[in-house]
């Protein structure tokens, strides 16, 4: 979009007042923001468009009032301003012809990534939208609402998964839809859901428990009562660094948990002797492979792009908690 045609949108909102006038200048960067973004991808319609990136911003750390005020300009810009001046230019309607199924996955996953979903989830997704691709009948034509409805009600008969399952392929293909493809998958409840049954938890009694930790010695037992004490899963506790462990008072600081967030849990007491002599293991350890030459390790990728060889000159100190 041209800068001129955001100064008349700007002239046309003091000259209309539809808003407040010190809310044009925002109402302007809205527009801006909302026309970059369609760039490359197509909508039957502007409110379709609309919709699109108002999911997308829902998804970011706005406030519920930013997003109201993006919808507002954009139904301004589009809805008024484009209608009143023939020059103006909508995002452009769906002309192009669909993009085949390999662009779509390599789309998706970029998507994934710009929005900072963890691997895990973009491998489970792109599988998902992979098996859906190969069981739709092959057609040089965009896939439809209809085509996920019959294909999440096959997975809940013919293959009987199970409804966390299914869930997740809705979820995965649910992404496709909406942000790759660009289309509104609308009511969903005319599909088949899988019904998930009650299940019982299976817990085990402390009895039970300090059988299985009697059974254990070493690193494995120090791993498994952390774990059980500070209430971890397996993957935060194998990425545990030394940073994250709080000696006294006893705490441990989880990065990127589940959803990518930060939290603080228990560190049991009846670890804290066995962690510190461990931690003080590893670190003599450490310091024996800096003075034999090992013990390095590369710097970031930009970092190794800007000073070429610092991978090899420089190595990593690590700090280890001493024995108070």
């Amino acid at each position: 979009m041209a800068d001129r045609d955001l100064d008349h949108f700007h002239s046309w909102l003091l000259q209309y007042r539809p808003i407040a006038g010190e809310k044009a200048p925002h109402m302007v960067r809205w527009v801006e923001r909302f026309l970059r973004s369609q760039r490359g991808q197509h909508f039957a319609d502007w409110r379709d468009a609309q919709r699109s990136f108002l999911t997308d911003l829902g998804e970011s750390e706005l406030q519920a009032w930013q997003i109201r005020q993006a919808g507002d300009a954009i139904t301004l810009y589009c809805g008024q301003y484009c209608v009143r001046n023939e020059t103006a230019s909508l995002p452009s309607p769906n002309s192009t012809p669909p993009a085949a199924p390999s662009e779509l996955l390599k789309e998706m996953a970029r998507l994934l990534r710009l929005r900072h979903y963890a691997p895990r989830t973009e491998r489970t997704y792109l599988g998902w939208a992979r098996r859906f691709f190969q069981h739709r009948a092959p057609s040089p034509q965009t896939p439809t609402p209809e085509e996920l409805k019959a294909y999440l009600s096959y997975l809940a008969t013919d293959r009987r998964v199970a409804s966390a399952t299914q869930n997740q392929a809705f979820n995965a293909l649910l992404f496709l839809f909406r942000h790759v493809i660009g289309t509104d998958v609308g009511d969903m409840g005319s599909s088949i859901r899988a019904r998930r049954g009650p299940k019982l938890p299976v817990v085990l009694t402390l009895d039970e428990t300090r059988a299985i930790l009697g059974q254990l010695q070493g690193t494995m037992r120090l791993m498994l009562e952390t774990l059980y004490g500070g209430g971890l899963r397996v993957s935060e506790l194998v990425e545990l660094r030394v940073k994250d462990i709080d000696l006294e008072p006893p705490a441990l600081t989880v990065r990127g948990g589940k959803g990518d967030a930060d939290r603080i849990t228990l560190l049991p007491d009846r670890v804290v002797t066995d962690l510190r002599r461990h931690l003080q293991k590893v670190g003599r350890l450490h310091q024996r492979d800096l003075h034999a030459g090992l013990g390095r390790a590369p710097l970031p990728g930009a970092l190794s792009r800007k000073y070429p060889g610092a991978a090899t000159e420089l190595g990593w100190q690590f700090v280890f908690p001493s024995s108070r």
